[in-house]
C-alpha cells in the first residue's frame, strides 16, 4: 500500500478532465468547482485534446493557487477514449476519477466518492448522481449504469483495462465508459454508487449530437457484441437491427438533420463498417485483451493499435 493510501488525509486521487474546444464550459464549471473540493488529498489532470479555441492559452495563464493542476495537450486530437487514457498514462492517484467539462461538481463529491471506495474496497468502479444543469431534474439514473461525466475507479482497474479507442461514437447512450464497465464487471468485478456523489451536467451543443445519439448508439452497440460473439451470429444480429438504423437514418432524413445525399453517404458507409470493419477490429480487441489479461501485463498495451477507420465517416 502506498504512501498516499496510508496519507492521514485519505487516499490520493486524480481527477481526469477531458476537454475539446470548450473553453468556456472548463473555465466557468469543471476546473473552478473541482479545484474548489472540500477533499484535502487530490491532484487535477486536465487533457486538452487539440482544442483550437483558446483553451490552450487559457490554461497556460491560468493561475492555480492550489497547486494542483497539470495539463496535458495532446497535438493531433484522437478522440476521447485515447485522451482518458492518456489521463490515466498520467495519474498519480490511488483512485482514478472522471468528470466532463461541462461539469459542475458538488464541493464533497470527491469525498463521498472517496468514502464509498473506502467502504467497500471490493468495488472497482463507482458512479454518482447526475443532475441536469441547476435543476432537480436526474441527467442520468444510477441503474442505467456509470456515466463518463461523473466515475471514479480503483488505479488497479487500469493495470489490467484501458478505454478501447476504436469506439468511435462517444457521445451516446452506448460509450467508451459502458464498454469499459461492461469488461470490468465480466472478468467478475463488482462495481458500485456513491449516492450523494453529485455533479450538475450542463451538457454542451454539439451540431453532431442528434446524429450521434441515433446513430452511434447502434454502431457502438454492434461494436460491444461484435467482441464476444461467433461472426456467425454477429452477422445474424446485425441483419436484425440493420433496418432500425435505416429507420433511423430515414427519420434523420425527414426531419432535415440529413441531406439526401448525406443520408445515402451515411447508410454506405455504415455498411462497409459494420460488415467489415467493425467484427474485425473487435475480435483483435477482445483477443489481445483477454491476453494480457491472462498473463497478467500491467499497463498492457491493450486495444494500443491504431484508431483508424477503413472507411471514413461521412460526416
Amino acid at each position: 500500500m502506498s504512501n498516499n493510501l496510508k496519507s492521514k488525509d485519505g487516499p490520493f486521487v486524480s481527477v481526469i478532465i477531458c476537454t475539446q474546444n470548450r473553453r468556456e464550459y472548463l473555465k466557468d464549471y469543471s476546473l473552478s468547482s473541482v479545484l474548489e473540493s472540500s477533499y484535502p488529498n487530490y491532484e487535477v489532470i486536465v487533457i486538452d485534446d487539440a482544442s483550437k479555441d483558446g483553451t490552450e492559452e487559457f490554461l497556460n495563464t491560468y493561475k492555480d493557487i492550489t497547486g494542483r493542476l497539470k495539463v496535458v495537450r495532446n497535438k493531433v486530437s484522437k478522440g476521447t477514449s485515447y485522451a482518458r487514457n492518456v489521463g490515466v498514462f498520467h495519474a498519480q492517484g490511488e483512485i482514478i476519477a472522471f468528470i466532463d467539462d461541462d461539469c459542475l461538481v458538488d464541493k464533497n463529491w470527491l469525498s463521498e466518492l472517496v468514502t464509498t471506495h473506502l467502504k467497500d474496497e471490493t468495488l472497482m468502479a463507482i458512479g454518482g448522481f447526475s443532475y441536469d444543469g441547476h435543476s432537480d431534474k436526474k441527467a442520468y439514473f444510477p441503474y442505467d449504469g456509470i456515466f463518463g461525466c461523473n466515475m471514479s475507479f480503483k488505479k488497479e482497474v487500469f493495470n489490467r483495462f484501458l478505454f478501447d479507442k476504436n469506439i468511435f461514437f462517444h457521445r451516446t447512450s452506448h460509450h467508451e465508459e459502458t464498454d469499459l464497465i461492461n469488461r470490468i464487471k465480466d472478468h467478475g468485478f463488482r462495481t458500485g454508487y456513491a449516492n450523494k456523489a453529485v455533479v450538475r451536467h450542463f451538457s454542451a451543443p454539439a451540431a453532431y449530437r442528434k446524429i450521434n445519439s441515433k446513430i452511434g448508439s447502434h454502431v457502438n452497440w454492434i461494436y460491444f457484441k461484435a467482441k464476444k460473439l461467433p461472426l456467425a451470429l454477429y452477422y445474424y444480429k446485425l441483419f436484425k437491427r440493420s433496418y432500425q438504423m435505416y429507420k433511423i437514418i430515414k427519420r434523420l432524413h425527414s426531419e432535415g438533420v440529413l441531406s439526401f445525399l448525406n443520408t445515402w453517404r451515411e447508410i454506405i458507409w455504415a455498411n462497409c463498417v459494420l460488415l467489415f470493419e467493425l467484427p474485425l477490429k473487435a475480435k483483435f480487441a477482445n483477443w489481445h485483451e483477454e491476453r494480457a489479461f491472462i498473463k497478467g501485463v500491467e499497463r498492457s498495451t491493450v486495444l494500443n493499435f491504431r484508431h483508424i477507420f477503413l472507411f471514413k465517416p461521412p460526416l
